[in-house]
């Protein structure tokens, strides 16, 4: 199958890697010592982050964890750093739900604060140290395993191990992992850390004009920090994939590029992420169709230890923040 690669390792990576753990290592120590300050939010918050850059999970996790706290009689927010996929990505999933982007987490939470909200949830934010959250869930994919590998730019990794100390809980995703796997996974870390561990699926969902067909040749298109998972879960879930075309994590697409895509498509339906057909709806004809795909979270072992311990730290926090309560 014809697929476009996605840049491997590289002699130049070799020689920054080092370069970026140092300056990683001196920004950490920074906060950690006081030299820089470190301060809750305007609102408690709950982080969902990660220690790779993308692939894990987190942005579903999040919109998760944000309709947990309304269902409980929260009025949150879910607040992003600012990429327009990921924006638009929760608005139209939580409409109810206020979304407020902004890299700097301290001034959207002031905005949060002042529309009524009582409580974020921040999608990614756990390498911001500005920002002390109330508490921080970690999400680790199964497909990853138990110890972080090289640093960026060589690696996905954006820290290493010593980055699992900061969380409260930690949260092993998984898309093509089996059950088995992840929980090997989650025995490690939990053994290792000593942090409450549960484990998600995170199910594939496609949605268009018509369903496919298993045996129906198909095209997929991603734009993400892990797009060969992508294309992996729709063939472990036993679709046939002909075609795909992997991008970088955000990426913006040209109208020059869609349409090399269309010719190259013929009369394949094309299946892509949700924060991908965002991003293609300006340029993709309209009497072309579209099938999204998008990942819903699935709670399975150890999941009401993670809720436990994230309803005390939030309960905990309280007093803190003044006349804070649930309407």
């Amino acid at each position: 199958m014809p697929r476009h690669s996605l840049p491997t390792d590289a002699w130049w990576t070799r020689v920054l890697e080092p370069l970026y753990r140092q300056g990683l290592n001196l920004h950490r120590a920074a906060y950690l010592h006081g030299w820089l300050p470190r301060r809750p939010g305007a609102l408690p918050t709950v982080v969902v982050g990660n220690l790779r850059v993308g692939g894990t999970g987190k942005t579903p996790l999040a919109r998760w964890w944000a309709e947990w706290l309304a269902d409980r009689g929260e009025r949150p927010a879910v607040v992003v750093r600012g990429h327009a996929d990921e924006l638009t990505w929760h608005r139209e999933r939580t409409p109810p739900i206020p979304v407020f982007a902004d890299r700097r987490r301290h001034r959207a939470l002031r905005r949060a604060a002042a529309w009524g909200c009582t409580v974020a949830v921040l999608d990614d934010g756990f390498q911001h140290w500005p920002l002390a959250p109330t508490v921080a869930l970690l999400v680790v994919a199964a497909e990853d395993g138990a110890a972080p590998g090289p640093l960026l730019p060589r690696g996905p990794w954006r820290e290493g191990p010593e980055g699992f100390a900061r969380a409260d809980a930690i949260l092993i995703s998984r898309k093509t992992a089996s059950v088995d796997q992840a929980r090997r996974v989650a025995d490690a870390l939990k053994e290792r850390w000593r942090r409450p561990v549960a484990l998600v699926a995170l199910r594939l969902t496609i949605t268009g004009p018509r369903p496919l067909a298993p045996d129906e040749p198909l095209a997929a298109l991603a734009g993400l920090a892990t797009p060969e998972r992508f294309v992996a879960q729709l063939e472990a879930a036993g679709y046939r994939i002909e075609r795909a075309w992997v991008r970088r994590d955000h990426h913006r697409y040209r109208p020059t590029e869609v349409a090399q895509i269309l010719r190259a498509l013929g009369d394949r339906p094309l299946v892509t992420t949700a924060k991908d057909a965002v991003k293609l709806r300006r340029w993709w004809p309209v009497a072309r169709p579209l099938w999204v795909a998008d990942l819903a979270p699935v709670p399975e072992d150890g999941w009401a230890a993670v809720e436990t311990i994230v309803a005390h730290r939030l309960a905990l926090n309280r007093a803190d923040f003044g006349p804070w309560k649930s309407s």
